[in-house]
């Protein structure tokens, strides 16, 4: 999920004011990052950049930068936070007057409402996009949006119309001679044929993709590819093969982490043990696909598999499971439009009633399933509605009635060219002759069907599908073994990880007892005596006494102060606010509040500062933190009669600033441990001043909160210096 990405980070970085040239070219990273899936950096790049358009003024820019934004939100599902970005980017693409950028959001819009199932702002947005992309004559842009407008009328059902918009769309990528881009579309334009039951022309355009993307290293397209031919196969009854080409597909969506398409093949694989009757087997890898759609929000899939496992259930005369899972099916399918899945629903719904004895309500259901399949042209789904209705009339005692729909379905099946529904059409034409007296025509459709089924399940057919499915189950143990150790993995870093923690807890309670616990008896001991001996002092020793109480609440403030830091650090509360300010200056007035301390041990605090002040875009607050600490501890740490240097630089992109003592250095193994919380050193404050630890550990974390880093070169013996450097310009 998108959570994973560093949303702050833009909050880290400094803002500055970039040119249009400039403010293009980092958009243009942003989105190749975005093409080499490296969405996360391009998530970054393209947040910082919005901000760096927003205070140059360049409209475009930010367009732009939100359109990569919602690519990025895109690829990890987060559909509404992606639409939200997109429709902005509409917003400022209008106001720059751009209308290819406007066409191109339309298209990325109209891709976020598909995959968020709403096919009707899907298909408004993609015919936007193309009046837009003809508008400039921008081709490549048409040819998308005809896509888009093919693949919607696709989920709706609609092949005949999906069938014009992805013979479209080809030809314009053929004229542009994009074989990539072509090949893509026609895989679509395969799936359209396939549902039609031209499964020649469906393998001749998996064939031709499949040849383009091999050519070009696309595994991802091949497996697509292969999975399709696997359901041609299928389709035709070669059961071996096809559960061949589903369990290769099953191994490399699993190597590369794709949940959908891996539950995809899992229902496949289903659908092929369901035809051989293995309907444990079927119902496994069904409720396998069901979990991962369930998973990953794939409402599609989750109304196939639904209805899948309806009518397995329904095979195994399972009738109240079977209407559940129906139902649930057909409510999921209104609920998204899909008039494919929706008719699919009816059909097996009425085949569910009809086995229970209510043939009108049956009856209905399936003719209601029949005219959604004729309106959307699926005329593999019509084939089995006919079948049905055929069959419920040969139930209800009229074979005469039942002939007209077999006929037809037969015809239909045949010029689809699936053997398994045709096997079943003969079988209800023998019931049908049989109830008529005709037992010559009963034998022959008898032996017509026996035939059929000899070739669907061959012996040698079946001892291959069961070959393959011992490959399989191999492959899934070693896969679940190789998840099991990397969660044995994972586990033992999250305890390492949590023994840290009580480290640092039982560290903080310890430094907070022991830093805490003399100064409050100090203070005690003092009020109680000055309350005591009130009556007895002069003014002077009053002032006194107040006077020391002062020193130790301030120190234990300090103390107190710093906790709370690492606290609002830690939960990522502290964000740095930028203005522009004289660094300077700043470093002046810090040395001025030090004179006290630098007095006491007679230490020299020199300044080298150049000859312009520096100025620049920072947090003040923060950095007069970090600056101050660093001085802090060098005071500390500094014998007396010292001195302690600060140097101030202006650098290509930013700036830097060195804190170096004359102490005794920092030994290699204290170098280890300087930035992390609770460290104290093995050396001592020369003068027993307190030391919490935490001081150079919330240095680092504010350093890079401004976009900066900080390191120290020393020797032991030698003294320190600090180094912070800052960029303010990318």
């Amino acid at each position: 999920m998108m959570q994973n990405f560093p949303r702050n980070t833009i909050a880290n970085q400094l803002i500055a004011s970039f040119s249009p040239e400039e403010i293009d070219r980092r958009n243009e990273y942003a989105s190749l990052l975005n093409s080499q899936s490296r969405y996360k950096e391009a998530f970054v790049v393209a947040n910082e950049t919005i901000k760096n358009s927003e205070v140059s003024g360049y409209t475009k820019g930010i367009a732009q930068a939100l359109l990569v934004v919602s690519t990025s939100l895109f690829t990890e599902s987060e559909y509404n936070c992606a639409l939200e970005h997109c429709t902005k980017a509409i917003e400022h693409f209008i106001q720059a007057e751009d209308i290819e950028g406007e066409a191109l959001a339309l298209y990325y819009k109209g891709n976020c409402y598909f995959a968020l199932d709403n096919y009707e702002e899907a298909l408004r947005n993609y015919q936007f996009a193309l009046l837009k992309a003809n508008e400039i004559g921008n081709k490549t842009l048409s040819g998308k949006a005809l896509n888009g407008i093919g693949s919607t009328f696709h989920e709706r059902g609609d092949f005949a119309s999906a069938l014009g918009y992805f013979q479209k769309s080809i030809e314009l990528n053929e004229e542009l001679e994009d074989k990539i881009v072509v090949a893509g579309y026609s895989i679509n334009l395969g799936n359209v044929y396939a549902a039609n039951g031209n499964y020649a022309k469906a393998y001749e355009c998996y064939s031709r993709s499949l040849q383009i993307f091999e050519e070009s290293g696309d595994t991802v397209s091949s497996g697509d590819c292969a999975n399709n031919i696997g359901l041609l196969y299928y389709r035709q009854g070669n059961y071996s093969e096809a559960l061949n080409c589903f369990l290769k597909g099953i191994k490399l969506w699993r190597e590369i982490k794709d949940n959908r398409r891996e539950a995809i093949s899992l229902h496949n694989i289903a659908n092929i043990y369901s035809e051989t009757g293995e309907f444990d087997k079927t119902l496994e890898y069904f409720f396998l696909a069901l979990s991962i759609e369930e998973k990953i929000s794939d409402r599609h899939g989750e109304a196939d598999t639904l209805q899948a496992i309806g009518n397995t259930y329904f095979k195994q005369k399972n009738h109240t499971s079977a209407l559940d899972f129906t139902n649930r099916s057909l409510t999921i399918s209104k609920q998204i439009g899909n008039k494919n899945s929706e008719a699919k629903a009816l059909s097996n719904l009425g085949s569910i009633l009809a086995a229970t004895g209510d043939y009108e309500t049956a009856l209905y259901t399936i003719q209601s399933g029949l005219e959604l399949y004729k309106k959307i042209h699926n005329k593999s789904g019509e084939a089995e509605c006919l079948r049905d209705i055929g069959k419920f009339h040969i139930l209800n005692g009229s074979c005469e009635s039942a002939f007209p729909y077999l006929k037809k379905a037969l015809q239909l099946a045949e010029e689809l060219q699936s053997k398994s529904l045709s096997s079943q059409i003969h079988q209800q034409f023998t019931a049908a002759y049989t109830l008529a007296e005709n037992y010559r025509l009963a034998l022959e459709h008898s032996e017509l069907s026996a035939s059929i089924e000899r070739q669907l399940f061959s012996k040698e057919n079946s001892e291959r599908i069961n070959q393959l499915q011992a490959i399989y189950e191999l492959e899934t143990a070693r896969h679940e073994s190789e998840i099991h150790r990397l969660k044995t993995i994972e586990l033992a870093e999250a305890n390492r990880l949590l023994i840290d923690l009580n480290r640092q807890k039982s560290d903080f309670l310890t430094i907070a007892s022991h830093d805490l616990k003399n100064p409050l008896s100090n203070v005690t001991m003092l009020s109680k005596l000055l309350r005591k001996e009130a009556d007895h002092l002069t003014a002077a020793e009053v002032a006194d006494f107040a006077s020391d109480i002062q020193v130790i609440t301030e120190r234990m403030f300090r103390l107190v102060k710093k906790f709370l830091d690492i606290n609002a650090l830690e939960a990522g509360k502290i964000t740095p606010v930028f203005t522009e300010t004289d660094i300077t200056a700043l470093i002046q007035e810090l040395i001025h509040s030090f004179r006290p301390i630098s007095k006491t041990k007679s230490i020299q605090i020199i300044f080298n500062e150049g000859q312009e002040h520096i100025k620049t875009v920072v947090d003040e607050t923060m950095l007069t933190e970090v600056i101050d600490n660093l001085v802090s501890n060098a005071l500390k740490y500094s014998p007396r009669e010292k001195k302690v240097e600060i140097r101030l630089e202006k650098k290509p992109t930013g700036f830097l600033v060195a804190v170096q003592d004359e102490g005794p250095g920092i030994s290699e193994t204290d170098k280890q441990r300087l930035f992390k919380s609770f460290a104290r050193l093995s050396a001592l404050p020369t003068a027993g001043e307190d030391s919490s630890g935490l001081g150079l550990f919330i240095t680092k974390k504010m350093v890079e909160l401004l976009g900066g880093t900080i390191y120290c070169e020393s020797t032991e013996g030698n003294g320190a210096t600090f180094v912070v450097e800052i960029e303010t310009e990318k």
